[in-house]
This record gives C-alpha cells, structure tokens and sequence, in this order.
C-alpha cells in the first residue's frame, strides 16, 4: 500500500503513525514537518492534512508525538514541539467532523 508521504531524507527524522477510529484511519507525524496526515487505513488514500502552527506567534509547531482518541471518533491528541529553543512544547487537542471537511483545534494545555 502506498501512503504518498514523501521522504523527508533526514537522518534526525522520526516518524510515528498510529490508527484512529479503531482501524479506519491512520495518523502520522514527524519532528521534521509541521503536519498529521490523515490516511484511510484501508487504501492508503490521504483524507486530510492537519498544519499544526503557533496561534501567537504563527510558527509552525511539529509533532513529537500524537494519538488517536480511543472513546471518541475523529478525536486526537498532538504533542508538539517549536524549534526555537525558548519555546514551551503545547499539547493540541484535535476534533474533527465526520466528514473531514470542518477543522477545530484548541490548545489543551501548555507546559
């Protein structure tokens, strides 16, 4: 199955993917890039791209580490950190509708 998620060529890159919504979807996330992707479990099709960025200062934020919602469809949580050192990670909490066509997200909590 092809994801058509292009290699970064990064050695310092690491990558997680996890399922979301059971097994339907598939979400996945670098410390080199600024997005989750999500991806149909079933044929690889991309299904939505989620651009994480600072809401204050508009820097992008990129992922350290993500997870699917068990209890509630279309739900996932976001690690993510700035590349600027004085920067705080944030946890991002994410919402989406069914269809994937509205997009919400808040910053949960900041540490």
């Amino acid at each position: 199955m092809n994801f058509e998620i292009t290699s970064t060529g990064s050695a310092h890159n690491y990558t997680r993917s996890y399922y979301m919504n059971g097994r339907d979807y598939i979400i996945s996330g670098s410390c080199d890039e600024n997005v989750v992707r999500v991806c149909c479990a079933q044929t690889g099709r991309r299904v939505k791209d989620v651009y994480l960025e600072d809401s204050d200062s508009g820097n992008s934020l990129f992922v350290q580490s993500l997870r699917g919602d068990p209890f509630r469809l279309f739900h996932m949580s976001v690690l993510a950190a700035s590349k600027r050192p004085s920067s705080k990670c944030e946890i991002i909490k994410d919402q989406q509708s069914a269809s994937f066509l509205q997009y919400s997200s808040s910053i949960a909590h900041s540490l």
